[in-house]
């Protein structure tokens, strides 16, 4: 769960860095800044939230899925893998869980026009503000390693 501002103060006192960075992350998501530094140090980004309801009605990605005949879901999942991104599942629904093998199960391709078309621009009106601030999500200071 660290933004940028936190990656780089961990990179400077840490002796090990993180494998994997978890973050709320779904297209239009205002994190790209986050998702590049993982990329360049080496981390994975691991997305929770991306099947909240407001990520499913995101009208780029209803576009391809319709193109494409395949459930939401499904074409999501190819976004993310594509991307090289690990997204999180979690349920405790026996249906739900099966839902999502078939969904790792379906094995198409997404273009390079369609994985832009699902992207999308950076939402403006995304349902939470964690980018914004000096401190961060949680109003945690950073530490200042001049002083």
């Amino acid at each position: 769960n660290y933004l940028t501002k936190h990656l780089r103060e961990l990179s400077q006192y840490a002796h090990v860095q993180p494998a994997v960075n978890q973050i709320e992350y779904a297209p239009g998501a205002p994190l790209d800044d986050v998702v590049d530094l993982c990329r360049r140090s080496g981390i994975v980004v691991e997305a929770f939230g991306w099947l909240l309801p407001h990520n499913l009605e995101q009208p780029g990605l209803r576009s391809v899925a319709g193109v494409v005949g395949r459930p939401l879901v499904h074409v999501l999942l190819r976004w993310f893998l594509a991307k090289g991104m690990v997204p999180l599942f979690k349920t405790e629904s026996e249906e739900r869980i099966l839902e999502n093998a078939q969904a790792l199960a379906d094995t198409f391709e997404l273009t390079p026009t369609q994985l832009e078309t699902i992207t999308g621009p950076t939402r403006v009106d995304y349902p939470w503000s964690y980018y914004k601030g000096e401190a961060g999500p949680w109003n945690i200071p950073t530490m200042d390693f001049a002083a």
